[in-house]
């Protein structure tokens, strides 16, 4: 029986140590995606999506392209006012990670119109005219690709 209960213990150690471990990665490694967007980010167009409301908060996500491959990310900057969802399907200037695909942060307070500026983006006239939600198909940049990226490993 003292067997059995070490054996508890132990597992119980560690699965509180890869509990912490995995926090403290994701702490880190959002710290460094945030600071790479604020100080390497690029400045673009990305169309607002989709808007989840849940208990305490609210996820914003929004369509963007790097080199010819739409993303679908989470703003990480500022939330937008309330009742913002009614703007689904309208552009805004964003700025994104080259390195971290899909990590971005959009300025909602800077609608684009200009259609010129919007095709530039890499966004159709499709893209333009409707207001649906475009994210079948959509590439997200995964945490996995985030570690692996700081760490060096492509």
């Amino acid at each position: 029986m003292k067997v059995f209960i070490k054996i508890i213990q132990r597992i119980f150690a560690i699965l509180l140590l890869s509990f912490f471990l995995y926090f403290i990665t994701s702490v880190i490694v959002g710290h460094i995606v945030r600071d790479d967007i604020e100080f390497n980010g690029r400045i673009s167009v990305g169309k607002y999506i989709l808007h989840r409301h849940w208990a305490k908060g609210q996820t914003n996500y929004l369509s963007f392209n790097i080199n010819n491959v739409r993303y679908k990310g989470i703003n990480s900057g500022k939330e937008p006012p309330q009742r913002f969802s009614k703007n689904i399907g309208k552009f805004y200037k964003i700025r994104y990670s080259e390195k971290f695909k899909g990590s971005m942060e959009a300025f909602f307070d800077e609608q684009v119109t200009d259609s010129t500026e919007i095709l530039k983006a890499g966004f159709t006239m499709k893209d333009i005219l409707s207001n649906e939600n475009d994210t079948i198909n959509i590439r997200e940049g995964s945490f996995k690709e985030e570690v692996l990226t700081i760490l060096g490993i492509n």
